[in-house]
């Protein structure tokens, strides 16, 4: 006579308090329903999730009524699938949650599987009691959240760089005498721009700190010793991050014009950059940019790049205050930024 005996579950193993382990790890919140009389029993974190108190008796419209209402459409559609005795459906859904005073406090998976129990007299398969389990996924919707908010920010931030190319492009080519000179410019600005956007990611397109804006565009002039003839003093400060575009590329076109005409375009000449908080009714910020021992300063065209950048693109995109001088014994360059461009950080002042 053959038989065959079945190994033991390899599930058959596990305890009840190895699964409860298990849940406690997984940080699932979970509970019963009992549809007959209108209870609902849930966990301490499942409670917790649902924002009840640890004993609070719950009904099924109690547990209803924390589901944030523009989501309960959804979820009125996957419980009438769950409560088809032929469907074997397990109903699998993400909502969110509010308080007792309608605000959204997080976000949750929830699965819910039924049981079914045969009605007295209609022999109709009825819900009986449920299971449910629900994970905590406000991080993960938060997340989510952020990426769309960057996908966005990223989107419009192309379309306005493409702009300022051409822009760029235009302006350029219009003040340069060769080809040769029109491909330089065009290839520092390019460089500039790429420079800021890599800092701006860096930030999360949040802000930027004030060094970092400097580090980051005044390095390229630095070479040959000119390190040691630029200085910069001020507090640490953090700069909105439109304000940081517009500012990194005035900050590259000073540098550049320093060492093309300036102050860094002979062997004595200094720059000097300092930036402090204002104390006035209204905050703001003022940046100061003054050269020393460079050539005679001799005035510029009007309508040049530069000149458009630290004039006119500094007022109207930082919402500041411009003041040029080109005085023969030294440029200097000074913005006033208002206090909503600028978020003081907690580190000491620093002098780079």
């Amino acid at each position: 006579m053959n038989s065959t005996v079945k190994p033991p579950s390899r599930f058959a193993t596990i305890s009840p308090e190895t699964m409860a382990l298990a849940v406690d790890v997984a940080r699932l919140g979970t509970g019963t329903i009992d549809y007959l009389r209108d209870e609902v029993v849930l966990d301490p974190r499942a409670a917790e999730l649902f924002g009840f108190l640890p004993d609070e008796k719950i009904s099924r419209s109690d547990l209803h009524n924390r589901i944030y209402p523009g989501d309960r459409a959804a979820v009125t559609a996957q419980l009438n699938k769950l409560f088809d005795p032929t469907s074997g459906h397990v109903m699998d859904i993400t909502h969110r949650i509010i308080d007792k005073k309608g605000e959204i406090i997080r976000w949750v998976n929830v699965r819910k599987q039924v049981e079914f129990a045969e009605e007295k007299g209609s022999g109709k398969r009825i819900p009986k009691t449920a299971m449910l389990a629900l994970l905590d996924i406000t991080e993960h919707k938060q997340a989510e959240e952020r990426v769309r908010y960057l996908l966005g920010e990223t989107h419009q931030r192309t379309k306005s760089m493409l702009a300022l190319v051409q822009s760029m492009a235009r302006v350029s080519g219009r003040k340069s005498s060769t080809d040769r000179q029109f491909v330089d410019k065009f290839a520092d600005r390019i460089g500039s721009l790429a420079r800021n956007q890599d800092l701006l990611m860096q930030h999360e397109w949040r802000c930027a700190p004030m060094t970092a804006l400097l580090a980051t565009h005044l390095h390229p002039y630095m070479e040959g010793g000119a390190d040691e003839r630029i200085f910069c003093t001020g507090p640490h400060v953090l700069i909105e991050d439109k304000a940081a575009s517009a500012l990194g590329m005035a900050l590259h076109e000073l540098g550049l014009n320093a060492v093309t005409h300036g102050a860094l375009s002979n062997e004595t000449g200094m720059v000097k950059l300092d930036w402090r908080l204002g104390k006035d009714e209204k905050p703001s910020l003022e940046i100061t940019w003054r050269e020393f021992g460079g050539p005679p300063v001799v005035a510029p065209d009007e309508g040049g790049f530069g000149e458009f950048v630290i004039r006119q693109m500094a007022e109207h995109t930082l919402e500041g205050k411009v003041e040029v001088s080109y005085d023969p014994e030294g440029f200097s360059w000074r913005l006033v930024l208002p206090g909503s461009k600028v978020f003081p950080a907690s580190p000491p002042p620093s002098d780079i």
